[in-house]
């Protein structure tokens, strides 16, 4: 699963990171960054003395309050069970309120089947202004026309 707002550029890429640590492991995993500036924008990490496994996650946690400085970057990887525990999340909530799969994900973390891969790569933030002018900009340098006309109005600027 993929959230739209964030860009990934690597080698590799970063679906065969979170495979590769899959195979190994046989666990859902979930893309991280470590120690963002702005934390307190995702959720952070609480994570298994072995610094590897996760035990849990705090959505938008205020600053200084997180369980560490390690942040789910919207990118999962899920392994079976996971959609059984969505299933029964489901048939619990409120139906009043949205329903996230964060409950299927809690359920496999407290049998210790929830692990953490940190992307190398770059990443483009497009939920914030300044990352989705910075994929814009990216993007248009990868066009020749484009590439030009981006690079006269940064001449003009």
């Amino acid at each position: 699963v993929a959230y739209p707002d964030d860009l990934h550029f690597g080698d590799p890429p970063l679906a065969r990171q979170l495979i590769d640590v899959y195979e190994r492991t046989g666990c859902s995993v979930l893309a991280t960054v470590h120690d963002p500036p702005d934390i307190d924008r995702y959720a952070s990490l609480k994570l298994a003395d072995d610094g590897f496994h996760v035990l849990d996650m705090i959505e938008k946690a205020p600053p200084g309050t997180e369980p560490s400085r390690e942040a789910s970057i919207g990118r999962f990887l899920y392994s079976e069970g996971f959609l059984d525990a969505l299933a029964e999340g489901w048939e619990r909530h409120d139906r009043r309120e949205e329903y996230y799969h964060v409950y299927g994900l809690k359920k496999q973390m407290e049998m210790g089947k929830v692990v953490h891969c940190r992307f190398s790569g770059e990443r483009l933030d497009t939920g914030a202004p300044e990352g989705y002018l910075r994929a814009l900009i990216r993007y248009a340098s990868t066009i020749p026309e484009y590439r030009d006309a981006l690079r006269d109005e940064l001449t003009r600027l």
